[in-house]
């Protein structure tokens, strides 16, 4: 199974870090600490930033797995 830090570098494909720091509106050192292995994950609002900058939904950054999406519209109340 790919871990967070895969497929960070995966989705990051060549781009740079401080070019994605930008992007997700969060400091460099939550990704760097990611993919030198010295933190296994990121505060949930970074992590957040981060799958949306990169263009997946942050259950797929975060885990792995694509988040299941209902077609069906909620009521409004009236």
């Amino acid at each position: 199974m790919e871990t967070l830090k895969q497929r960070l570098k995966r989705l990051m494909k060549d781009a740079q870090i401080k070019d994605l720091a930008i992007a997700a509106g969060v400091s460099r050192s939550p990704i760097d600490n990611v993919l030198n292995g010295t933190s296994k994950g990121f505060k949930f609002s970074d992590g957040v930033k981060i799958a949306l900058a990169l263009g997946v939904q942050p259950e797929y950054l975060a885990l792995g797995i694509q988040a299941k999406r209902s077609n069906k519209r909620r009521k409004r109340p009236t």
